[in-house]
């Protein structure tokens, strides 16, 4: 009994994870191949991960990579998203942190590509929402550079 429930356990995260990117690409937070999503799985010492490549609306259960967030190991038949390593950094760090939802959203794109200085919020509203967002400068995803950003940033 106590076999089964873990499994089930197990396969539900994979679920809430594909209906949740479906559900981001479908209210237009993302785009078919952008972003990164993933959840911790296993005693936190396992994440399911995006794969590269798959356009979100196609996303299966059987697409998910995992990963070992402490050996680095990968199991699939997919590459798991360019930006895995940032995935790991953050449930090392954090360890109250279960899930990361990357969406790369067309709107946040764009308030950061049209920042000159400093953001600045037009809405009250928006202060409560969004709060002060940290924009660091443009580096290749993926890279040590965008994650040595991250982290000297907070992020």
């Amino acid at each position: 009994m106590q076999q089964r429930k873990i499994r089930r356990g197990y396969l539900d995260n994979k679920k809430v994870l594909v209906n949740c990117v479906k559900s981001l690409y479908n209210m237009g937070f993302t785009s078919p191949v952008s972003g990164n999503h993933s959840v911790r799985i296993r005693n936190k010492k396992w994440m399911w991960i995006t794969p590269s490549g798959i356009p979100r609306y196609n996303l299966q259960v059987k697409d998910l990579v995992r990963v070992n967030l402490e050996t680095s190991e990968t199991i699939g038949k997919l590459k798991p998203s360019i930006e895995w390593q940032m995935h790991t950094s953050i449930y090392r760090r954090l360890s109250q942190v279960n899930a990361v939802i990357h969406t790369h959203s067309p709107y946040t794109l764009g308030i950061a590509i049209s920042v000159l200085d400093e953001f600045q919020h037009i809405l009250e509203e928006a202060k409560i929402v969004v709060g002060n967002p940290v924009i660091i400068s443009n580096k290749p995803s993926g890279s040590t550079e965008l994650e040595s950003l991250k982290r000297t940033s907070g992020q």
